[in-house]
């Protein structure tokens, strides 16, 4: 069986409450295409300026709830304020105002800062997950649904599940089963036999949701790891100049272009949970948020993927883009986007040419040409995939592989990865580094995990239990490097290979970043700020 990939989880331990909305006006049938064609009108309108919401969206994940209220007037702002109530009391944890392309972000326990759109650096644990579920969503073009009801201007709908979810889903209901027969009659198997009858309802009536007859906006659904309800929606509102006033506060001024950088290679992305502590770490690890941090200057801030989360891969030949893995929370899983640094512009990367499922890591040619993706299938089968950005077709490359820490040979003739074969479900994998030719073929050269390819140095750098070596692209002439570097883990070389980021590990302390001169004993800790670090991607 192959072991369950990391996949974006979340914690936030809040409480809210609100009013319940009036009653709507009409109960009218409507069909489907209606309500996709509404949905489409309103969508625009908001894109186009036109526009003008009021509406209060409380956002649930795993029992704990926010609500969210945003104020559109038009083209002139728009003003979001995220709650949470505890008992009787109720607490503004942030707001954002945003106008003439700029957010003013003021959160609770953090200095105010006015940021170009995305990329605040909340500390809130899921903030843009939350803040992404209470946006105006809509039915999406095709919908397979049907019409069960409409009620004081609500439609309920019963929704087919889209493919890539149904298999998601059926790969989960097969897991729980599998989980149950392991437990028999143990603690934990009433839990896990509750999941796998919601799970299995799911798998066969779908999904209800519910419509504004009015708008075509989705007031109710649900997903995997959270649910959203639209308490009150109107256009009538009373928004005057000082909703949205920001002349009240000095603002920092964080919006300048981060590839205006003199030295790109200086650029890194980072997760980062800014809450997490050695205590509640093993939790927050599950909110990570991806950074983008200007080695120079200490400066941190978040890469602007306009969906609620991301995990980092690599950046393109001029270091101006990056790529990562965003989380599609319409369609499921993990698809990977090229974002632009300096415009913040978003493009899905192999849409319709790579298969559903979760795209997990990805690593850009020497040439800036190919970008080798790897994609896990709802089965938890995972395939290397070669993706020509030029027109955005893609190949598989060899044989469906457990595989990780994808690496480019400098002539590009093919790549550094970890080939990993199970010996029994309760003992390790053994791994190897190995390289894969353009033709799939893999020859295995060392054992060893997680390995990087340290570039225009012809050497791999890798781990062994006895601490981190080097070896040439053949696995020969292997060498221990930096005394072993005991420790320390999860290196990213810089582009042109003179340099490393390290996480230093220690008991009772939070991980530390830190960076290396190649071949050095000697490493300068990172002053980023505080929380949980991991992940670096430099190349």
């Amino acid at each position: 069986m192959k072991r369950m990939p990391m996949v974006l989880t979340v914690m936030i331990l809040a409480a809210a409450s609100a009013a319940a909305p009036p009653p709507a006006a009409t109960s009218e049938p409507v069909t489907v295409e209606e309500l996709i064609r509404r949905g489409r009108r309103t969508g625009e309108a908001v894109a186009d300026g036109t526009a003008r919401f009021l509406w209060t969206t409380r956002v649930t994940i795993q029992g704990a709830a926010f609500d969210v209220i945003t104020v559109l007037d038009g083209a002139r702002a728009r003003r979001s304020l995220y709650v949470v109530q505890d008992g009787e009391r109720r607490y503004e944890l942030l707001t954002i105002i945003e106008r003439d392309g700029v957010w003013y972000v003021r959160e609770m326990g953090a200095p105010l800062g006015k940021y170009r759109p995305f990329e605040a650096p909340l500390r809130l644990p899921n903030a843009y997950l939350v803040l992404n579920a209470a946006d105006l969503l809509f039915l999406l073009p095709g919908a397979m649904a049907t019409v069960e009801s409409v009620a004081d201007g609500e439609a309920t709908l019963r929704t087919d599940l889209p493919p890539q979810k149904r298999a998601q889903l059926q790969a989960t209901v097969d897991a729980c089963r599998d989980t149950l027969r392991q437990l028999g009659d143990n603690p934990g198997a009433e839990q896990v036999e509750a999941k796998l009858r919601e799970l299995e309802r799911l798998l066969r009536d779908g999904q209800v949701v519910t419509v504004d007859v009015r708008t075509g906006a989705l007031l109710a659904n649900s997903s995997p790891v959270l649910e959203r309800r639209i308490l009150s929606l109107t256009t009538e509102i009373e928004a005057d100049e000082r909703t949205f006033d920001v002349s009240a506060a000095r603002w920092p001024d964080c919006t300048e272009d981060p590839t205006l950088e003199g030295d790109l290679g200086n650029l890194i992305m980072m997760l980062h949970s800014p809450m997490a502590t050695p205590g509640n770490a093993d939790r927050l690890k599950q909110a990570l948020a991806l950074r983008l941090v200007n080695l120079r200057t200490g400066q941190v801030r978040r890469v602007p993927f306009r969906g609620p989360a991301g995990l980092g891969g690599c950046f393109s030949r001029d270091r101006r883009k990056v790529y990562v893995s965003g989380l599609d929370m319409q369609n499921g899983g993990l698809a990977i986007y090229e974002i632009d640094l300096s415009t913040g512009e978003n493009r899905r990367i192999g849409e319709g040419a790579l298969p559903d499922g979760m795209a997990l890591m990805s690593a850009l040619s020497g040439d800036g040409t190919t970008l080798a993706v790897l994609m896990f299938s709802p089965d938890l089968q995972s395939q290397l995939y070669l993706v020509d950005l030029a027109g955005d077709k893609a190949r598989p490359l060899g044989r469906p592989m457990d595989t990780a820490f994808l690496s480019w040979l400098d002539d590009g003739q093919g790549l550094i990865l970890v080939d990993r074969k199970m010996v029994s479900m309760d003992e390790p994998t053994e791994d190897s580094v190995a390289r894969m030719a353009l033709d799939g073929t893999v020859t295995v050269l060392v054992p060893g995990r997680h390995p990087v390819l340290i570039p225009r140095r012809g050497r791999i750098l890798f781990q062994q239990d006895d601490g981190w070596k080097t070896s040439d692209l053949d696995g020969r002439n292997v060498e221990l490097y930096a005394g072993g570097m005991k420790g320390y883990g999860f290196p990213a070389v810089s582009p042109d290979g003179t340099r490393l980021v390290w996480m230093r590990f220690e008991t009772g302390k939070m991980p530390q970043p830190v960076i290396q001169t190649f071949g050095s004993t000697a490493v300068t800790e990172l002053d980023l700020g505080p929380g949980l670090w991991a992940g670096p991607a430099w190349r």
